[in-house]
């Protein structure tokens, strides 16, 4: 199946997710696509869909939280899964409950990733503020975790193909 991954990621770490889900996506057989959410409407031709946002503080991007609105119909005729990447510890987690995205989109699942975070590449707003909050330094990210979502994902869709939506 053809499947879009359109993702909102402010320093990078987002989009690895995106990337390495993509990989493990077209070694199951689809064929996925990576796009940056950049304000354009949701490209056609896909079997489905997974929209990631990076999470700061604590809820989506703009871009993600727009994202999804702008392209209700497309995204809730298809397949969709959504993620979030951002937290850095053991704080809680938006999306742990599902959220307005989620139920707004139709969304079959929400996912949260531990993401990272490298003060060189943050503004000098956002160092004051990740320095105040003792915010740890590093990637964070669980590959593993990512996979096992590929595999839950291949796993959904090879199901609605067999037995319909």
């Amino acid at each position: 199946m053809r499947i879009l991954i359109a993702v909102a990621s402010k320093h990078g770490g987002t989009y690895g997710i995106a990337t390495r889900l993509r990989t493990e996506l077209e070694m199951r057989g689809h064929d996925a696509d990576v796009v940056r959410i950049d304000g354009s409407r949701c490209p056609d031709g896909y079997g489905g869909y997974v929209v990631g946002s990076a999470v700061s503080p604590g809820r989506w991007s703009r871009a993600g939280r727009q994202f999804v609105h702008d392209n209700l119909v497309d995204l809730r005729s298809k397949p969709l899964w959504l993620f979030s990447s951002g937290p850095l510890d053991d704080a809680p987690r938006p999306g742990d409950h599902p959220d307005e995205l989620c139920i707004l989109s139709g969304a079959r699942e929400h996912r949260v990733f531990a993401g990272r975070m490298f003060r060189k590449e943050l503004g000098p707003l956002e160092r004051i503020m990740t320095a105040a909050a003792h915010r740890p330094e590093g990637d964070f990210r669980d590959w593993q975790e990512i996979v096992r979502w590929a595999d839950h994902i291949d796993e959904e869709l090879r199901h609605l193909v067999t037995t319909g939506p």
